[in-house]
C-alpha cells in the first residue's frame, strides 16, 4: 500500500472519529448540527457519502435528543437514541444527501403552488420520502413490509407532529403470502423479488420476513379526484407491483417515481408504461426548467438509476416549458 493511501486511511479514521465523538455529546451534537443546516446539498451530498456508515463498526455511548434538518422551509426532527447511533446517524444524514436528485425533485414539487395531492410511498423503509411531504401538509399513504422499520419512522412522525397512515405489507399484482428477506443493518435492501432473494439466501446475517402481498387497486379509493405522485423502491420488483395497479393507472393517472437499476434492466418496466400512455423523463425536475423527456434511444445513456413517468397527457406545452408545473392539470 503506497504512502498516500495509508496517510488518507489515517485521515479516515481521525475524522471518523472526531465525528463520532461530536455526535456523540448532545451539546457538541447541537453545534454540529447548526452547521450541517448550513452547508449547501453538495456538501450535504459529500457528508452523507463519506460518513454516514461510521457507526457501522465502532459503536459509541450516545445521548439522547434530536437532529434537526430544513427542507423547503420546513423543520423536521429526527431522534437520536442512546443504543441506536448506526440507524440514527445514517437517517441524520441520509434524510437529504441520500439521492440528492429525487429530494431535488420533491423540493420543486412541494415548493410550488401546484403541489401534489397525495404522496404514496411504495417501500417507505425507514419513511424517510413520507416525512418530507408529511412536513408539508400533504397526505401520505406508506407501504413497507418489514417491521423493523416501523419503530423509527413512527418515533420520528411523534417528534414532529405528524400522523402516518402505514400499512405494513408488500404490494403486488395479486394477493399473496410470500417472504421478505433483507441484511440486519441493511433494510433498504430488503426485497420479495425470487432474483434478489436468491441472491441473499446463503448470505450472513440474513433476516427472513413472512409478509402478505395485496394490489395497490385495493387502494384505488384513496386516489380518487387526486393529483398524486407515487414512488417506488422494491428491489426490482417494480413490474409486479404496477401489475397490481392497473386500475390506478388507468383512471386516476399518477405521476411514478420509481427505481430501475441497471443491472435488471429496465425495458419490461418501460414496456408497461410506454403500454398505458406514460412517458419517462430525467430527474431531477428543476422550478423554471423544461420537462426532459427520454426517447427510448436516450434510455441506455440515462445515468441514474431513477426515472419519472408522466402521463401523456400531462405533457402539455407549459409543462414541457416548465416541469414544476407539472401538477397544476
Amino acid at each position: 500500500m503506497s504512502l498516500a493511501i495509508r496517510s488518507r486511511a489515517r485521515a479516515k479514521r481521525f475524522s471518523d472519529s472526531v465525528v463520532r465523538r461530536i455526535f456523540a455529546r448532545a451539546s457538541s451534537r447541537r453545534f454540529l448540527n447548526m452547521l450541517y443546516r448550513r452547508l449547501p446539498d453538495g456538501a450535504k451530498q459529500f457528508s452523507h457519502l463519506h460518513f454516514a456508515k461510521i457507526f457501522r463498526s465502532a459503536a459509541a455511548p450516545i445521548e439522547p435528543g434530536v437532529w434537526v434538518v430544513d427542507f423547503g422551509n420546513a423543520e423536521i426532527q429526527l431522534p437520536v437514541t442512546a443504543d441506536r447511533a448506526w440507524l440514527d446517524w445514517d437517517e441524520a444524514l441520509s434524510l437529504l444527501g441520500h439521492e440528492s436528485w429525487i429530494k431535488e425533485t420533491y423540493r420543486t414539487f412541494l415548493t410550488s403552488p401546484n403541489r401534489p395531492a397525495l404522496f404514496a410511498d411504495i417501500g417507505a423503509n425507514y419513511g424517510t420520502h413520507s416525512l418530507l411531504f408529511l412536513s408539508h401538509h400533504v397526505e401520505v399513504i406508506s407501504f413497507e413490509p418489514n417491521l423493523s422499520c416501523q419503530s423509527y419512522f413512527r418515533e420520528a412522525c411523534a417528534l414532529n407532529g405528524f400522523t402516518p397512515t402505514l400499512h405494513q405489507i408488500a404490494l403486488g399484482k395479486q394477493r399473496t403470502r410470500t417472504e421478505l428477506l433483507y441484511p440486519e443493518k441493511e433494510t433498504w435492501l430488503g426485497s420479495t423479488d425470487a432474483a434478489a432473494v436468491e441472491s441473499m439466501r446463503h448470505q450472513s446475517g440474513i433476516v427472513r420476513q413472512p409478509v402478505d402481498v395485496v394490489p395497490l387497486d385495493e387502494f384505488e379509493n384513496l386516489f380518487a379526484g387526486k393529483r398524486a405522485l407515487v414512488k417506488i423502491d422494491a428491489e426490482g420488483y417494480e413490474l409486479e407491483i404496477l401489475g397490481g395497479a392497473e386500475r390506478v393507472l388507468r383512471q386516476h393517472r399518477p405521476v411514478i417515481l420509481f427505481e430501475a437499476p441497471r443491472e435488471r434492466g429496465i425495458s419490461p418496466v418501460v414496456a408497461f408504461l410506454r403500454a398505458r400512455r406514460y412517458r419517462l423523463a430525467e430527474l431531477p425536475i428543476i422550478a423554471q426548467h423544461p420537462l426532459r423527456v427520454l426517447a427510448d434511444a436516450d434510455l441506455p445513456n440515462y445515468t441514474r438509476d431513477d426515472l419519472i413517468a408522466v402521463p401523456d397527457e400531462y405533457c402539455t406545452p407549459a409543462v414541457l416549458a416548465d416541469a414544476a408545473k407539472l401538477f397544476a392539470i
